[in-house]
């Protein structure tokens, strides 16, 4: 839905942002970044609608998972509590960077850094993220990467999410460290601070391959 790329020095507040067609904001290779005070909003009923009025184009991404068939929507099935996947709210490829109160409601990854290399312009390491006082509800949590391997150094590093509820988090915190042939990356200096979770749904802790 916004998507700011190769851009330094911007604020954005008070916004109320809901039921994008995938993810919701894309932060990439841009530094000195502050976003604060607005509420990112996600529900079942809103994704249903999009697709019944602009067809199979988002359908296809649920396709593969088996469950419940929704009538007059023949490409889409349900399965709990995954849909509707790929509704991450804010997606981070840069530095210098502040989330602050924010409420966020969704079914995937809730605030996540994921990793520049020297292949990007302005950040060459995603790095000096703050995400604090945020209130989530569902979400696939507080994220680090997917980072696999690169040839061009995958990096991040002085990650802190700090002071954060989470309400039925589908995972609460979750660090990605995925495999891959070639290349090298690091992930360092991450610190979780006052997290409270109420009732995961599947794992509280998740550190390991997506």
């Amino acid at each position: 839905m916004l998507r700011i790329e190769l851009s330094r020095h911007i604020e954005m507040s008070g916004v109320f942002v809901t039921n994008a067609p995938h993810y919701h904001i894309i932060l990439r290779d841009s530094e000195e970044i502050y976003m604060h005070d607005f509420e990112i909003y996600v529900d079942v009923f809103g994704q249903l609608s999009l697709q019944k009025f602009y067809g199979s184009t988002i359908a296809k991404s649920f396709a593969k998972y088996e469950g419940a068939k929704i009538e007059g929507l023949p490409d889409i099935s349900i399965e709990a509590p995954i849909f509707p996947l790929n509704t991450d709210a804010i997606d981070t490829w840069s530095r210098n960077v502040t989330f602050r109160r924010l409420k966020i409601t969704n079914f995937d990854d809730a605030v996540v850094p994921k990793p520049c290399n020297q292949g990007y312009t302005i950040c060459k390491c995603t790095e000096n993220i703050l995400a604090e006082d945020i209130y989530s509800m569902f979400t696939v949590g507080m994220t680090i990467g997917s980072v696999g391997p690169s040839t061009n150094h995958q990096c991040m590093r002085n990650i802190t999410f700090r002071n954060i509820q989470m309400d039925y988090p589908i995972k609460g915190i979750y660090i990605k460290p995925n495999p891959g042939h070639s290349g090298d990356g690091i992930i360092e200096n991450i610190l979780y601070e006052n997290i409270h979770m109420k009732t995961p749904i599947w794992w509280a802790i998740w550190i390991g391959p997506q």
